[in-house]
C-alpha cells in the first residue's frame, strides 16, 4: 500500500527530504534490486510531468530514500498545489510507494529584488505555506503578496511531522493582507507548517 505524505517547498530554494518507506504492517520496505523514480505533476491524471524529482535509494535494506531538488529546478515550478508520486520497479513489476500533494510557495530567493506589488487571484487559487509559532494560541498570517481584494475563501491545513498533537482552529479577520488563525490550545512545539489555499 502506498504511503501518503505531502511536501512543501519554496520556489527557487533547495529542497531535501529523507524518509523510510514502510509497508502496511509498519515494517521497512526492502528496496534491494529495485529502481526508484518519481515525478511532480499538476494532476495525477496528466500524461506529462512538471519535474522529474529523481529520488535516490540511500539504504535499501531499511527502505531509506532521499529526495533532493536543487534551486535551479524548483525555480521552474508554478506557485500552486501539484501532486507527486514515487514508484519502484524490479524489471518485472512496478509499485507506487509514496504519493501526495506538493505545495510550492514564493521564496525570498526567487523574488529578491522584485517590487512588492498587489496581485490578483481572480479566476485561480493561490497557495503558500508558512511556519507557525510555538507557545501561542493565535497568530496573524501574512500573505506572501498583498492582494487587490480579500479572498473569497481561505482553506488551511496543518502539516505536523513533529509530534502526535492535533489542534482545532478557526479563522477570523480575513483581509487582503492576511488573516487571523485561532487555535483550541497553545501550540506545543516549533516545526508545524500551515498550508494555505486562497480561493476566489
Amino acid at each position: 500500500m502506498a504511503l501518503s505524505y505531502d511536501l512543501s517547498m519554496g520556489q527557487g530554494s533547495d529542497f531535501s527530504l529523507s524518509l523510510n518507506l514502510t509497508g502496511s504492517n509498519g515494517a521497512p520496505i526492502n528496496l534491494s534490486g529495485y529502481n526508484i523514480s518519481g515525478y511532480i505533476k499538476n494532476y495525477f491524471s496528466d500524461t506529462g510531468f512538471l519535474l522529474n524529482i529523481s529520488p535516490s535509494i540511500v539504504n535499501a535494506a531499511s527502505g531509506l530514500i532521499n529526495i533532493y531538488i536543487p534551486a535551479a529546478q524548483t525555480i521552474n515550478l508554478p506557485i500552486n498545489m501539484g501532486r507527486y508520486s514515487i514508484g519502484i520497479s524490479n524489471g518485472f513489476s512496478t509499485s507506487n510507494v509514496l504519493y501526495g500533494k506538493v505545495f510550492t510557495y514564493p521564496s525570498v530567493f526567487a523574488t529578491e529584488g522584485l517590487p512588492f506589488t498587489p496581485i490578483s487571484i481572480t479566476g485561480q487559487d493561490f497557495y503558500f505555506s508558512t511556519s507557525l509559532l510555538s507557545g501561542v494560541n493565535t497568530q496573524f498570517i501574512t500573505y506572501p503578496n498583498i492582494l487587490q481584494n480579500a479572498p473569497a475563501s481561505v482553506d488551511c491545513d496543518i502539516e505536523n511531522n513533529i509530534d502526535n498533537y492535533s489542534y482545532i482552529f478557526n479563522l477570523s479577520n480575513i483581509t487582503n493582507s492576511g488573516f487571523q488563525i485561532n487555535f483550541s490550545d497553545y501550540l506545543k512545539n516549533t516545526g508545524y507548517i500551515l498550508l494555505v489555499s486562497l480561493g476566489t
